[in-house]
């Protein structure tokens, strides 16, 4: 703050109207260094800046706002007086500053400071050890889970294929539902049975089936009048049980070798029936690029329908729609990706 008188002018410290003389009060729970060095550092501020008539209201002003923060008056006069006094450097050894923080634990931190500082004096006597409190948490914990890749929403993500082809794209869903857009259900179990057919399900629920009534509909070739009822549920569950399997031979003990699963064998291509792929790669119309890429190729849709997340990861994740735009768009002009069809519409993006 400037004030003229006549063709001198002096300066004092400005302050707002809504200026209300808060600091951080002697019994709050901080450390008692911070606390010395609020009343160092303003007393400097006041010395450096206050013209030599107006340094003394100044600093009444100071003594006036520390007592109403509850600071005792010794030890703010003790201060003051060797602040205005002195004009001593920020380093008077001269030797290099270590800083090291600590946690503040009220009357646990001032003997492991002493601890510590007798210790680096002993071991390392050219440095001075400067310990410095914080009251924040030094490891910063979350008690969120973390999810799944399938589960993240607006992310950025990368296809991979066994060919090497790759496609960037974006979602603001979930990555396994634009995974499924990709490489549909019937997609994957063509892969996991190629020789198969796949099943075109119905639309809509199932039409009920009427159940029978009659013990001839329930159980038809018994003859009703020779048989009761409890021998025909008898023989009818002894009809329906499947054979009991043998159990399964456990691992030889003495094996070293660890039990694993074994890989899918490769699929010839040639060996395919004609009309089982006409049947999974026709109607190319509503297809996304990844997906006419894979019904291109067969090899390449055999593998990466029998092992479909581990051709997917997330690369990026954004905001909101437009932060997911612009990423996407750097994404694509960095690493150039071969399926992606809309990267012929790139224009060349500044951002600053």
């Amino acid at each position: 703050k400037v004030i003229r008188n006549g063709a001198k002018f002096s300066t004092t410290i400005f302050r707002k109207k809504t200026f209300t003389g808060l600091y951080t009060r002697w019994d709050s729970y901080a450390p008692t260094s911070q606390k010395i060095a609020l009343i160092r550092s303003l007393t400097i501020r006041a010395k450096r800046i206050c013209s030599p008539e107006l340094l003394d209201s100044e600093v009444s002003q100071l003594k006036s706002i520390f007592a109403c923060n509850g600071y005792p008056s010794s030890i703010v006069e003790r201060i003051i007086s060797q602040v205005l006094e002195n004009s001593n450097s920020r380093n008077p050894s001269g030797l290099p500053r270590a800083f090291i923080k600590l946690p503040w634990l009220r009357s646990a931190s001032a003997p492991f400071k002493r601890k510590i500082q007798c210790l680096v004096e002993k071991y390392v006597p050219l440095c001075d050890a400067i310990c410095c409190f914080t009251t924040r948490k030094m490891l910063c914990t979350t008690n969120k889970d973390v999810l799944p890749m399938t589960y993240l929403s607006n992310v950025i993500y990368l296809f991979t294929c066994e060919c090497g082809r790759k496609y960037i794209g974006r979602t603001s869903c979930r990555l396994s539902e634009r995974m499924n857009q990709h490489v549909s259900k019937r997609l994957v179990e063509f892969a996991a049975k190629p020789n198969v057919a796949p099943v075109k399900r119905p639309r809509g629920r199932p039409p009920k089936v009427a159940k029978a009534t009659t013990p001839s509909e329930q159980h038809p070739g018994v003859n009703p009048d020779t048989t009761t009822d409890v021998s025909v549920r008898r023989s009818s569950r002894l009809a329906a049980k499947p054979p009991a399997k043998p159990p399964a031979k456990p691992p030889d003990k003495c094996d070293p070798r660890p039990v694993s699963a074994e890989a899918p064998p490769e699929q010839d291509v040639s060996n395919l029936d004609p009309d089982v792929v006409l049947a999974v790669t026709g109607d190319e119309n509503s297809d996304s690029a990844v997906t006419r890429h894979l019904k291109a190729s067969l090899p390449c849709l055999l593998k990466v329908g029998r092992q479909l997340p581990h051709h997917f990861s997330v690369i990026g994740r954004a905001r909101n729609r437009f932060h997911l735009a612009v990423l996407e768009a750097i994404f694509i002009a960095k690493q150039h990706p071969d399926i992606c069809q809309q990267k012929e519409f790139l224009r060349t993006l500044y951002l600053f």
